[in-house]
């Protein structure tokens, strides 16, 4: 089959996707519409697959009509590990999928395989940040607006954290700024999560809950003030501020504790009140050991990212946001992607 070039930002990456060995290797691909097909490529060029099933049926595939990390596969499949200029062009190709992950691992790719290219490849990755900054941000700005409030914060702080030097970032770090105040602002009120509780969305603690539990919201609050403190950091205290609210976060749990235990008089919203604290208190504890977690990443510091992620999941093995974590630290370690932090800053 000829060999076909696909321009990608002006680079010409040239898809040979018939390879022998490519063509022997188990594949799984995924359609737009939601198919999945496992087998192997038969043959392939930039718009069609001939695609063997497991079961030993044969079809073709338009390239288009498969999702975007199953299009990369069959881009992957087709460079050669020692090609840097091919491994340059699909990670900028990764970019404009929003594929940042496969996008990370062929520029560090193409520097190993391409010392002499690393003026081009550090070019090109100052402008995928610059990308990926500006699209992160808008969708994290779409999920805010969608009511996402957590989705989009995630987005935002993974933004600070990963790419600090772009200006989205700085943006980033205001809404964050403006949503800790928010969060701060209803620490005493019930949101809308269980109306079955007895109490309307956005109803404030009683004057006698708001007493009783007053030393566990404070410390709750002073646990924001870390976590926004330590995304923000630019400097080393980042770990350190993260670990503090960790630390506030205990504090606070033992201090509503000890008020439930002498607790004489009980407020008539006292368990409408403590649930609320404990689903705040561990939405923070999330948030704080994630962010950890990434800083851990960062620096490859793999061991200690993984610490922290367990002993979240130890109390809450459950927990969806930690046991992605979880396996995005072993993927981290097991292929060195500690995010953006590739060739020259």
């Amino acid at each position: 089959m000829a060999v076909a070039p696909l321009l990608v930002r002006g680079t010409l990456l040239l898809l040979a996707l018939a390879l022998p060995v490519a063509a022997q290797e188990a594949l799984e691909l995924e359609t737009k519409s939601g198919n999945t097909l496992k087998g192997r490529v038969l043959e392939s060029d930039d718009k069609t697959v001939e695609f063997e099933t497991s079961d030993g049926a044969t079809m073709t595939l338009q390239v288009d009509a498969l999702v975007p990390l199953s299009q990369y596969r069959l881009r992957k499949a087709a460079v050669p590990t020692d090609d840097a200029a091919g491994l340059l062009a699909l990670a900028e190709w990764c970019v404009t999928q929003t594929l940042y992950t496969q996008a990370r691992a062929n520029y560090r790719a193409a520097l190993e395989a391409g010392p002499a290219m690393a003026d081009k490849i550090n070019a090109s990755l100052m402008k995928a940040r610059t990308t990926a900054s500006k699209e992160v941000l808008a969708r994290a700005k779409q999920l805010q607006e969608d009511g996402k409030v957590g989705e989009a914060r995630s987005l935002l702080t993974q933004l600070v954290q990963e790419l600090p030097l772009e200006p989205a970032s700085e943006e980033a770090a205001r809404m964050l700024a403006a949503e800790k105040t928010q969060r701060q602002q209803k620490a005493e009120v019930v949101d809308d999560r269980d109306p079955s509780d007895g109490t309307d969305a956005g109803q404030r603690f009683s004057d006698e809950a708001h007493a009783m539990f007053e030393k566990s919201i404070a410390s709750y609050k002073r646990a924001l003030d870390d976590n926004h403190d330590g995304l923000t950091d630019k400097g080393t205290g980042a770990i350190k501020k993260f670990e503090q609210g960790l630390s506030e976060l205990d504090k606070a749990r033992k201090e509503t504790k000890a008020a439930v235990d002498r607790g004489a008089h009980q407020p008539p919203d006292q368990d409408a009140a403590l649930k609320e604290i404990d689903l705040k208190i561990g939405e923070l504890d999330t948030d704080l050991r994630l962010n950890l977690c990434n800083s851990y990443i960062m620096r490859s510091s793999y061991n200690q990212a993984a610490d922290v992620v367990n002993a979240g999941l130890a109390n809450d093995p459950q927990n969806k946001r930690l046991l992605d974590a979880r396996d995005r630290v072993a993927q981290a370690n097991s292929n060195g992607d500690n995010g953006w932090f590739i060739g020259r800053r």
